[in-house]
């Protein structure tokens, strides 16, 4: 019987040890403490420069992107036929404007982008990554990270690497991201961030 007991005991006592989850380490609540106060940012402009290639094509533009909450408006200079593209869109949907003023439609702003200019730029993934987190809507497969940030993120078949942050006021948001996917290649220097609404 005080076998019986013991063994009983021996196994409650290894099935709870089982269920205890390990303590969080230093790097992933420091990530977690950064990660909510980036969150949080639902108003904010960068201006930078995109270099994207893929296979045999390159491209070099100027970037300016504004976002308020689910809102977003992108505006791409360089060489793309009309010279600028303009993006307005939200949850909803997305319009594409080019130098001459002609506006398309579309629900998703990547594929609209893509029949448009021939750039693929995953629109939708970039709102967060921008800001040095992961989409919340896309799968993702593994990330790194260093001081409680990431410099690493590999999602919805992307590989992102954070190669550089840069201190915003309070926040230290990135700076230099590149985004490869087999044969494309997207990067992004981000010369400005304001955070807030834009200046009228």
């Amino acid at each position: 019987m005080r076998g019986a007991l013991l063994c009983l005991t021996i196994l409650f006592v290894s099935t709870a040890c089982s269920t205890i989850a390990p303590p969080p380490t230093r790097e992933n609540i420091s990530w977690q403490a950064h990660q909510h106060q980036v969150a949080q940012l639902q108003y904010w402009t960068i201006t930078g420069r995109l270099a994207v290639s893929h296979g045999s094509e390159s491209w070099n533009l100027d970037v300016l992107w504004q976002q308020q909450g689910d809102a977003y408006f992108i505006k791409l200079t360089g060489p793309l036929g009309a010279g600028q593209i303009q993006l307005r869109g939200d949850q909803d949907g997305v319009v594409l404007e080019d130098g001459e003023h002609h506006p398309q439609y579309a629900e998703n702003p990547d594929s609209l982008l893509y029949d448009n200019t021939g750039l693929k730029i995953p629109v939708n993934g970039m709102r967060f990554w921008v800001r040095g987190l992961p989409a919340p809507q896309m799968h993702e497969d593994s990330r790194a990270l260093v001081a409680g940030r990431l410099t690493q993120l590999h999602q919805a078949g992307w590989q992102l690497q954070f190669r550089r942050y840069q201190q915003v006021k309070t926040t230290v948001l990135p700076q230099k991201l590149f985004m490869q996917r087999g044969d494309l290649e997207v990067r992004l220097m981000i010369d400005q961030w304001q955070l807030g609404l834009p200046n009228s």
